[in-house]
């Protein structure tokens, strides 16, 4: 909806359509960020700085028509990067994140308080990355995962933020998930740093450079980019961290990996800080779907289905184009959103959030994170699933 309300206007476009027809543009001395001037109202309207005149009506209801872009995202941008951790909305809950290397058996949720599930997320952090747009030094959360049509490129770093003056190479085979909003084409890739391992503000993070958008998923508010990494031996380091975590999940007792489904954990770098926990209990889970969306799911759930009846090496090869059908188009496919009670901040936004659902890949059970996208309307937390 809120897509056909744009499309082909801009936002003084939409501002005149409904309003006076006396608007412009211009750029708010308090963030740098448009604004509008209308000339009905003594006072300019900023929709990003903090001086917001909100008891006007007639920019509020233009702000619920951008509510996506103004109150959902979590992702840390430059004006919020001015604001201390005192001044956070949301400062009440700050002693709930827990930092990753201070973890225990006592910060887990008593039903999950057990050696095995304290394994089993030590592991989970490991793959969690910190994002900084060097552009806006905005910055959110990412984790790793891991593409087999890049495993193995090797080519010459071509980033300009290279601290390596000379010649050299990248090898490939990383990839990124987030939020579409936090990194959502190939220039937002290219200009986004990658930081891993900033576990403590004692042990600086090994830094790299994002590369091109692979995925992007709108609805979902899905997005994944590549990460040319410059020592090769990371790549091969977190693909064994990979599968530990796997097989760390599976070392938890089945009444507790089916009790996790009541939780929601997230690994986050709230406002950018070094990595934390928190934890929360799932409020609900609602289903969002329409026809196209059925009939998509009807076909790929056939082209599955044909899978079960296949061999090596034909597996192989229809897995892989399956996969490449559905990352080349943008498939529409029935969804789920899911809120919680878990606290997040601002720089939360793309971390991966734990809920208990499983997948079986090539007869395992694993536990599929999905990424944390911000909070709604009624300000709980959200993501799509």
């Amino acid at each position: 909806m809120l897509t056909k309300i744009l499309q082909g206007k801009s936002l003084v476009q939409l501002w005149q359509k409904m309003y006076c027809g006396q608007s412009q543009s211009g750029t708010c001395s308090q963030c740098q960020h448009m604004r509008i001037i209308c000339w009905c109202h003594t006072p300019s309207l900023c929709w990003r700085s903090e001086q917001v005149e909100y008891r006007y009506l007639r920019f509020c209801q233009v702000k619920d028509l951008l509510e996506d872009f103004i109150y959902g995202m979590e992702f840390m941008d430059t004006v919020d990067g001015d604001q201390s951790l005192e001044c956070c909305p949301k400062k009440h809950r700050h002693h709930e994140f827990v930092d990753v290397k201070k973890l225990t058996l006592a910060h887990l949720p008593h039903d999950l308080r057990h050696a095995s599930v304290l394994v089993w997320l030590k592991y989970c952090a490991l793959l969690v990355v910190k994002l900084k747009r060097v552009t806006s030094n905005g910055k959110a959360t990412g984790r790793v995962c891991f593409v087999v049509r890049e495993r193995g490129i090797v080519k010459t770093c071509s980033s300009n933020k290279c601290h390596i003056e000379d010649p050299h190479e990248v090898y490939g085979g990383i990839s990124i998930i987030t939020n579409m909003h936090v990194v959502k084409n190939d220039f937002d890739a290219s200009r986004t740093t990658v930081e891993f391992f900033y576990d403590d503000k004692e042990s600086p993070p090994h830094t790299e450079q994002g590369s091109s958008i692979t995925l992007t998923k709108r609805e979902m508010d899905y997005g994944v980019f590549s990460c040319y990494v410059h020592n090769k031996d990371l790549v091969g380091k977190l693909m064994l961290v990979d599968e530990i975590k796997h097989y760390a999940w599976l070392q938890i007792p089945a009444e507790l990996r089916k009790i996790s489904k009541d939780y929601a954990i997230i690994i986050s770098h709230p406002h950018g800080e070094s990595k934390k926990f928190s934890f929360g209990k799932i409020l609900d889970r609602e289903i969002l779907w329409n026809s196209e969306q059925l009939e998509n799911n009807r076909v790929l759930q056939n082209m599955f289905n044909t899978l079960e009846t296949l061999q090596e090496p034909v597996l192989t090869w229809f897995s892989v184009f399956i996969q490449e059908f559905i990352m080349s188009r943008e498939i529409k496919l029935p969804h789920k959103r899911t809120r919680y009670d878990t606290a997040t901040c601002k720089g939360s936004s793309g971390a991966p959030v734990y809920m208990g659902s499983v997948v079986e890949e090539n007869g395992r059970e694993i536990n599929l994170p999905h990424t944390h996208r911000g909070v709604d309307r009624e300000v709980f937390n959200i993501s799509f699933t």
